[in-house]
């Protein structure tokens, strides 16, 4: 590959479109839509972590435009390429995976995102350097179990805000 092509890539991956606040709900809207839908669907082809998802595709979208701020029309996009990939998937691989199934936690993760919930609440941003002085869960388990929600969308990590998350809540475990 060329030096000149294997830069422009470089810097493609690097760089990161900004996210306002307006468009970051609009994002959440759309996390809660995808899971929705992925649950209607009751079978899946795959194991999908839809709170990042999202705002991957989003900024992908964004980074193919050049933009320097992410916006509603690069979401939509990013929303609807998402849905044809995983309508493809399932056209192309029927595995008879459950979703209810497949997004169970462990009782470890319910107590630690019922914990998240009632010390953060959703909407806001979460360090994890925050998270072991408001939680019960040993730090050497925090990094595993903060993935088990992610995989079963109940919290996604934001893209660019180093070591930062969202809660997602569904009210499951109230």
């Amino acid at each position: 590959m060329a030096p000149s092509v294997r830069g422009y890539m470089l810097d493609t991956l690097l760089f990161q479109p900004e996210i306002s606040p307006k468009v970051e709900s609009y994002i959440e809207d759309k996390i809660y839509e995808a899971v929705e839908e992925f649950e209607k669907m009751g079978h899946t082809s795959y194991r999908q972590d839809l709170g990042s998802s999202v705002h991957k595709f989003s900024t992908a979208i964004s980074r193919l435009h050049l933009s320097n701020n992410v916006t509603k029309q690069d979401v939509d996009n990013g929303m609807e390429a998402w849905k044809n990939m995983y309508h493809g998937s399932m056209i192309i691989h029927r595995v008879d995976t459950n979703t209810k199934r497949m997004n169970r936690i462990s009782d470890e993760g319910r107590l630690f995102y019922t914990e998240l919930c009632k010390v953060f609440g959703s909407g806001t941003n979460i360090t994890i350097d925050d998270i072991p002085q408001n939680t019960s869960i040993p730090t050497w388990k925090i990094d595993t179990v903060l993935q088990e929600l992610g995989r079963a969308s109940l919290i996604y990590f934001l893209p660019n805000e180093n070591n930062s998350i969202r809660i997602i809540d569904f009210g499951v475990f109230k």
